[in-house]
């Protein structure tokens, strides 16, 4: 499991990180299934979510009947059974008496945060890139291939996910001095790193799951962690702008200020007192949503469009998708949006059976709040949930890190659900 979380920093490249995830986490799952999956399912009856988890699993497989893809079948099959036996290997792991889950998650969160720090030492002290809102977007550690994530809005998003486990950790646990201000300092990285993305969605939706942990435990260390995080970031923000003006003040002599209009540059917005007008059309609407959301406004009505083509099931799992937008200047291979790119390949059908997921899911984290691992699921969920609105390709693949924010909360979910009726599985050391 430290193998798949941290790959993307400890492994050179994303194929060696795959690779690897086969070797030591998925196979071992494979093999346990085989050797203990009977005696699971005689304990056990299937639970809701766990039925429903697998219908949407099988949903995606058959979809390849219909689709256009020039895939094969056999990639379709094998990537569920991929997230199969990746949720099978969570359950395992918190239903042993040897293993601690969240200490699993612990220790991945740590590494990444060296990784994190290696990256922001390299970038910004070593190669002196600009610290500016949006000047420079952070997503990788530097040319060896370490950490590289190609793009700072999944590096936010990964990097986040950990920042909001060492908060629940860190918030949640009774720890020495020692190891809180470990976690802290690895906590305050991470975060620093996710604002140096300066990716909107991630940042907005790891402090929406910073929130809604601090709500959830509510006490002194909670605050203190919310509190170390709002300040530093505002640091990070607010410092450009600060000396710019500075700067600014005393280079001009003369400002001129604007009384009429609204501009919000970090967004793209635009609007001006005297002809905002609410939209009445769904090209009007496109236009608003274009300026909000850094262009995607095309992307998303025109999925909406082709997903009405075939509105019951969609076109199928992998079908081609190929959208210009930016004044037909480049092409979207996604929807930039994981509930529309859901109902282009399997419809009002498979976008129903995915919210009915997401709820229940919700239902059974919030019934089981008060264990850790729930906290720090429920924490991964909303970085997901939010990101994935503007952001996020596919969820139905091999293992990826988009894994985290899904396919891990569902995981812990059922099994802290089947957990609670069920007798310790003892390893030893050597199994």
């Amino acid at each position: 499991m430290i193998i798949f979380l941290t790959g993307q920093i400890i492994l050179p490249n994303n194929s060696s990180h795959i690779s690897q995830t086969y070797t030591w986490l998925i196979l071992p799952a494979f093999i346990l299934f085989l050797s203990s999956g009977k005696e699971v399912f005689k304990e056990h009856r299937l639970n809701t979510l766990t039925i429903l988890t697998l219908c949407f699993i099988v949903l995606y497989i058959l979809s390849f009947l219909w689709s256009d893809t020039d895939e094969d079948a056999g990639r379709f099959v094998k990537d569920g059974i991929y997230i199969v036996l990746f949720i099978f290997s969570i359950y395992m792991l918190l239903r042993s008496d040897y293993w601690d889950f969240s200490r699993i998650l612990e220790t991945s969160a740590l590494i990444i945060s060296i990784g994190a720090a290696i990256s922001l030492l390299n970038h910004f002290f070593i190669l002196d890139a600009p610290t500016g809102v949006r000047e420079y977007r952070i997503s990788n550690m530097g040319d060896w291939g370490f950490g590289n994530l190609d793009n700072p809005i999944p590096a936010a998003i990964y990097y986040g996910s950990f920042s909001a486990i060492l908060f629940v950790l860190f918030s949640d646990r009774k720890s020495s001095k020692a190891r809180s201000f470990l976690q802290l300092t690895s906590l305050l990285i991470l975060n620093t790193y996710v604002m140096l993305t300066w990716s909107r969605g991630p940042i907005i939706s790891l402090f929406l799951s910073y929130f809604l942990s601090w709500i959830l435990i509510k006490n002194k260390k909670s605050t203190i962690a919310l509190l170390a995080i709002t300040i530093s970031s505002s640091i990070i923000y607010f410092s450009d702008q600060i000396s710019t003006s500075i700067s600014d003040r005393l280079n001009n002599s003369q400002s001129i200020y604007a009384t009429n209009e609204i501009k919000i540059n970090s967004s793209g917005i635009s609007v001006t007192g005297s002809n905002f007008k609410f939209m009445e059309s769904l090209e009007e609407s496109e236009d608003f949503l274009n300026k909000t959301f850094s262009e995607r406004g095309s992307i998303w009505i025109t999925t909406y469009k082709k997903s009405l083509e075939r509105f019951w099931f969609g076109h199928g799992v992998g079908a081609k998708f190929q959208i210009p937008y930016n004044q037909n200047r480049t092409i979207a291979f996604h929807a930039h949006n994981i509930y529309l790119q859901v109902f282009y390949e399997l419809g009002f059908i498979g976008l129903f059976l995915f919210v009915l997921l997401i709820c229940l899911l919700i239902k059974h984290l919030y019934t089981s709040r008060e264990n850790i691992n729930t906290k720090i699921a429920i924490a991964l969920l909303c970085i997901g949930l939010f990101s994935y609105i503007t952001d996020v390709s596919k969820i139905f693949t091999k293992p990826h890190i988009y894994w985290i924010n899904f396919w891990l909360p569902l995981g812990i979910a059922i099994a802290i659900k089947i957990k609670t009726n069920a007798s310790p599985l003892s390893f030893s050391r050597n199994q």
